[in-house]
This record gives C-alpha cells, sequence and structure tokens, in this order.
C-alpha cells in the first residue's frame, strides 16, 4: 500500500511520499517541535507526474510530518556529494567502507579490483 503525505497547504495538488529515511543529521530530535534534520529518499507527485529525489529537511517521525528544507533530484545528489568529497568533506572510515561496498558489487569476488 502506498502512503501519500500532503508536503504542505503551500503546495497544494503535490503528494509527498518518504519512501526511506536515509539517515540523522541530528542525533536527538529538537524537543520543543519533535523534528529530527534527517536526509530522506521520497516521491513527489504533481499532475501524475512522479518524481524521486533526495530531502534534506526536518521530519517529525511521530506524526511523519515534513518541514522546510531543500530537495535534490538524484542527480543534484550525487553532485552534492562529489563536490563535498572533493572540498576534503566525509570521514576517511564512512568513505572507504563505501568503497568497498561499491566495489563488492561489481566484483563479485569481493575486495578490490585492479
Amino acid at each position: 500500500m502506498r502512503r501519500t503525505y500532503r508536503k504542505s497547504s503551500n503546495n497544494p495538488g503535490y503528494e509527498y511520499e518518504i519512501k526511506e529515511v536515509l539517515g540523522d543529521i541530528t542525533p536527538v530530535e529538537d524537543l520543543k517541535t519533535h523534528t529530527i534534520k534527517r536526509v530522506l529518499l521520497s516521491l513527489w507527485e504533481h499532475d501524475g507526474i512522479v518524481e524521486e529525489g533526495v530531502d534534506i529537511r526536518r521530519h517529525n517521525p511521530v506524526t511523519n510530518t515534513t518541514f522546510g528544507g531543500i530537495r535534490l533530484t538524484i542527480e543534484e545528489a550525487h553532485r552534492v556529494c562529489d563536490i563535498l568529497l572533493e572540498k576534503g568533506y566525509g570521514s576517511t572510515d564512512v568513505i572507504e567502507k563505501a568503497y568497498e561496498e561499491r566495489i563488492g558489487r561489481f566484483n563479485p569476488k569481493g575486495g578490490k579490483t585492479e
């Protein structure tokens, strides 16, 4: 069953679905608003057109409501990641782990390819 959520009253006609929480940016929720800054994989639907994207926004996990933030297409999310990596952002441990996992997907024997 597909669950759709109206993003906000400012965008009537747009339906919004959170497909997956990719990660939390803030480790604890804001006690006033009960929101957590998160990276979300989501779908937007407007006039029958569905677009997948990555959102960085505040999310209330109890009500499953999202608030102010930014939406990126998949291509834009890849570009932002590339820019941040080029500028030295990201921990080396996470980068190495992600690299090994990516190599493993393309090399059925696992490990690094030459």
